[in-house]
């Protein structure tokens, strides 16, 4: 199980201390800023998240069962001046 966690300054996509190995070993386990966030969208039961890591671009993909709400407060965060 993956557990999302978003604040003003960073989404973190964490799991359980059972499953940390694997998330390590499938890259799972990500700490974001929002300033690092340049894109989100829905397609289907999945938002991709397009965010800036070590200087290249990288896109995720996660479902949540709270998608509307996770997808909105994202958009709110990355428009933000």
């Amino acid at each position: 199980m993956l557990r999302i966690r978003l604040s003003n300054k960073e989404l973190h996509l964490i799991t359980s201390l059972f499953f940390k190995p694997f998330a390590y070993l499938y890259d799972c386990y990500h700490k974001i800023k929002v300033k690092d966030i340049t894109n989100v969208q829905i397609k289907g039961r999945w938002i991709y998240i397009d965010f800036i890591k070590e200087g290249s671009t990288k896109q995720m993909a996660i479902k949540s069962r709270y998608q509307s709400e996770l997808f909105e407060k994202l958009n709110q965060l990355i428009k933000k001046p």
